[in-house]
């Protein structure tokens, strides 16, 4: 029993070491794009970089202003956002700065 819970112990005390690791930020020209409502196949707001589409997470509604050119500040969030007749997906990212170009 003793063993167990010191055992146990030592692999708490190694998970809590653990950080989690950093996203890169990364830094560019952005069109923002309304590409149509969800409910009709469209994809909704979505980030113009390098002709290359991503879906932002937390879009300012300032900022949804169909073809603002805008310099953003964005981390990939993982994972990939479905949308439209046959989209194999847009990868998500998380802003962390926008402002007006």
């Amino acid at each position: 029993m003793m063993k167990t819970t010191i055992m146990m112990l030592g692999i708490l005390a190694c998970c809590g070491a653990c950080t989690q690791e950093e996203k890169p930020l990364i830094e560019a020209e952005a069109t923002v794009m309304y590409t149509g409502d969800m409910a009709l196949d469209g994809c909704g707001w979505l980030i113009a970089i390098n002709d290359e589409f991503f879906r932002p997470e937390n879009l300012k509604e300032d900022f949804k202003v169909d073809d603002l050119e805008v310099y953003v500040h964005y981390t990939l969030s993982g994972g990939v956002y479905s949308c439209g007749m046959g989209n194999a997906g847009i990868s998500r990212v998380s802003i962390e700065q926008i402002v007006l170009r």
